[in-house]
């Protein structure tokens, strides 16, 4: 099995081992963390200090990064799984993003983190790392897992819920995959299945410089759209409404506060998620004629979707420096939620 580390607060350090808050991600080893945990039976570790960040800073170039050295690690026939050491702010975001990506899904990756530092009175980290090892290593394990507080959730459906609790993440309406208990996995449902539609070519997203620039607009109180209005020329833009009984249409003519351009010529496309962390935005809004729902309702996976779906159809962002970034020349995409 290979165990990928990306850093986070399953590897920070704290002066003070009563200091859950005041502390420094990213200190510890990925080795060094292994030497906390039992080695499942018959199973030999390898690993890979892939980055070492506090996930807040995570980017594309590094998701590049760790989607090909799981690749590499996957591809191996005497790996049975990869598991990752991740931090918990943008930790949805690339399960989801590995889910979209990753070639293999008949081998397990499982990531997982901690809500207190290493050096805490009572780290976490260490049995999330050992519950996640026993996941890899459960007979017929596959797909992109997150593995957190003894519950395993399919990249699907992960959202974290809470900022100090060690039970951060969810699963939303979908539910957990399953429970670690007594160093065993019990299984409610079924492993997280391959994405719905065309995979985007392996190769085009590992060679690509320039990922296309999706951001998240948030629909609130007093909203009069001046960010809408900016971003009329853009390519694409994704809304996320608070309740699914108010999704607006995306049409000209609707108030200022729910007003978004509709390039009818161009065929824009809009990404639809939810501000509530349960539910699905509706698929077929009344004036939506080119709308895309992402698998899961969260504005993370539209977003992932959206850039991976316009990188499917060779639109990358241009440098940030680029002079004439207009209508027909900025084809990028932009997030209006």
């Amino acid at each position: 099995m290979a165990v990928l580390g990306m850093g986070g607060t399953i590897a920070g350090a704290a002066a003070s081992k009563t200091n859950n808050a005041g502390y420094v991600a990213a200190q510890l080893s990925v080795e060094s963390l292994l030497q906390t945990v039992a080695l499942p039976h018959n199973w030999t570790l390898v690993s890979e200090q892939v980055a070492q960040i506090d996930s807040k800073s995570m980017d594309y170039e590094l998701w590049r990064s760790l989607a090909l050295r799981c690749e590499h690690w996957l591809a191996q026939d005497d790996i049975g799984g990869v598991v990752i050491t991740h931090g918990t702010d943008t930790l949805e975001e690339t399960a989801y993003f590995l889910h979209r990506v990753l070639p293999c899904h008949s081998k397990p990756v499982v990531l997982t983190c901690a809500m207190r530092p290493a050096t805490s009175l009572s780290p976490d980290g260490p049995q999330n790392l050992n519950d996640a090892l026993v996941v890899a290593s459960t007979s017929g394990a596959r797909g992109v897992v997150v593995v957190c507080g003894g519950a395993v959730h399919g990249a699907m459906d992960v959202l974290k819920q809470h900022t100090s609790h060690v039970d951060a993440f969810s699963s939303g309406d979908a539910g957990p995959v399953g429970y670690v208990e007594n160093n065993g996995l019990r299984l409610l449902r079924e492993w997280p299945a391959p994405p719905s539609g065309a995979a985007i070519a392996f190769g085009r997203w590992a060679s690509t410089k320039h990922w296309p620039r999706v951001e998240i607009v948030l629909n609130h109180t007093g909203n009069e759209g001046e960010v809408v209005r900016a971003c009329s020329g853009w390519r694409w833009w994704h809304r996320r409404c608070r309740h699914r009984k108010r999704h607006p249409a995306p049409q000209v003519g609707a108030s200022p506060s729910l007003r978004c351009r509709w390039r009818r010529q161009g065929g824009l496309r809009v990404s639809l998620s939810l501000r509530a962390c349960s539910g699905a935005p509706r698929r077929h809004a009344a004036g939506v004629q080119r709308a895309f729902c992402g698998e899961g309702p969260h504005r993370p996976h539209a977003r992932v979707v959206a850039r991976l779906m316009l990188l499917a159809d060779g639109i990358a962002s241009l440098p940030t420096d680029f002079p004439g970034r207009t209508a027909s020349s900025h084809r990028c995409c932009e997030c209006l939620t």
